[in-house]
Order: structure tokens, then C-alpha cells, then sequence
């Protein structure tokens, strides 16, 4: 019984996902794409999806999106042979592949398990994890990332599914408390209860109209983007005629 209703839950939240994200269909391209666009836009991420949908390929398939046929792993490793002087840092590589349409480095970890794999693969030494921080090394390094740190659990995901060396939680409270590195980032708590959330969507009813218009004019005003009632409240439509349509 609790199985069922943990597979009942996970099909509900995959229906939430493609309703969420199907106004954006025409971003769905390529998963360093995804990555830029959803982190943006507040969209659910490319870590998200994979939980959810097993793949990128069986997500795009989900969609009804033309799926590209895969390289093989010659052809993948052909092409890091090929362009090995880039092949250094994932990092690297990312900013080299999307200039010039190659696999991006997330496609190489995906099929061979890391980075260092296929360095190892193609006769490059392995990059070199360097384990020494300190606090104001931190603090650099996550500015550029603090809209994700929000939870543990949401850090790390994010830090599993990004192609940049990034500390994990378990790293960073070895230098600063959780609470402080929010505090020194200027990152402030958005919590919003259902009757804030219902309050919200009242008083703007003229925007709520299809979740992509919201999402542009909530953006605009800073408000909560059309994923947070989606995840309060259920599907968009019922939302609305619940709330709005009938009073």
C-alpha cells in the first residue's frame, strides 16, 4: 500500500512537471540549455527532471519532442580526442561545447559515470580535486550560486547535476554555519503560506491567466512564479476555479 501511494504520488508530481513546464517546450533542447533557461526562469530543474523522468531522452518523449539519436560511445570519445586540449575541467568544456554545439560535459558524465572516466578513456590525466577552502573562498565561489542554496537536500542536487566543482553542504559548515553564509549572501527566506499565495493570485487575477503569462509578470513583480501554487495547490486550472473563477 505504501508503495502505491508513493508511485501514485511520483505519476501526480510528473503530470505537475509537464504542465508546469510545457508552455517552455521550445527550450527543450539541450540539457546545458535547460540548466541556463530553468534556473532563470524558476522552472524545474535538470536534476529534477532526471529524478522524476529516468532521462532527458524519456522526458523530451513525455512531451511529444523529437528525440535526437544518441552518439555512441566511440563517437563520444572520437570527439573528446578530437578537442582534448579543451578536455581539461567539465567547466571548461562547457563553455568550448556550447560554442560549438559539441556534447556538453553533463552527456559525458552521464554515460560514463564521470569526468575522469573519459579523461582516462582518451589518455588525459585525471583533473585533481582540491579539498582546501576557507571561508572567504566560500563565500566566492557560492555567490554566483546563492539562488539555489536553499535547503541541504536542494544544494546538494544542485551540486550533483552541475558541471562546475562546487562544495557540498558537508563541506560548507566546516567553515560557516548555514545561517551565516545566508546572512553574508543577503539571502532572505521566501516563504509564503496558502492564504499568502491565494491573497496574491486574487490581487493580480487580471495576470493569472495561463501559468507562461504569470510566470513573465511575476517575474516583472517578484512574486512567486506559477510552479509554487502548483505545488501548493495542484493543477493550474483547479486552482483558478477554486479560487478565483467562483468568488
Amino acid at each position: 500500500m505504501f508503495n502505491q501511494d508513493k508511485d501514485s504520488i511520483k505519476q501526480e508530481r510528473k503530470k505537475d512537471i509537464i504542465e508546469v513546464i510545457k508552455p517552455y517546450k521550445e527550450h527543450i533542447s539541450t540539457v546545458d540549455h535547460w540548466k541556463e533557461f530553468s534556473k532563470s526562469c524558476g522552472l524545474p530543474s535538470y536534476g529534477t527532471i532526471i529524478n522524476y523522468f529516468g532521462s532527458w531522452n524519456q522526458f523530451k518523449k513525455e512531451l511529444d519532442l523529437t528525440i535526437n539519436k544518441p552518439l555512441s560511445d566511440e563517437e563520444l570519445l572520437s570527439i573528446a580526442d578530437k578537442f582534448r586540449d579543451h578536455f581539461t575541467t567539465a567547466a571548461s568544456w562547457y563553455a568550448f561545447a556550447k560554442k560549438h554545439n559539441l556534447p556538453s560535459a553533463q552527456a559525458y558524465i552521464d554515460r560514463f559515470g564521470s569526468w575522469n572516466e573519459v579523461k582516462h578513456r582518451i589518455g588525459l590525466s585525471e583533473s585533481k580535486k582540491s579539498s582546501i577552502y576557507n571561508k572567504e573562498q566560500i563565500i566566492k565561489v557560492l555567490m554566483d550560486h546563492k539562488s539555489h542554496l536553499t535547503t541541504k537536500e536542494n544544494w546538494n542536487t544542485y551540486v550533483r547535476n552541475h558541471t562546475e566543482q562546487l562544495p557540498t553542504y558537508e563541506t560548507i559548515i566546516k567553515y560557516i554555519s548555514w545561517n551565516n553564509l545566508k546572512d553574508t549572501l543577503d539571502i532572505k527566506d521566501s516563504y509564503y503560506t496558502n492564504d499568502d499565495l491565494i491573497k496574491i493570485a486574487k490581487e493580480n487575477k487580471e495576470h493569472f491567466t495561463t501559468i507562461k503569462k504569470w510566470d513573465e509578470f511575476a517575474k516583472q513583480k517578484k512574486l512567486p512564479l506559477a510552479i509554487t501554487f502548483y505545488r501548493r495547490f495542484g493543477k493550474w486550472k483547479d486552482f483558478k476555479s477554486d479560487y478565483l473563477e467562483n468568488n
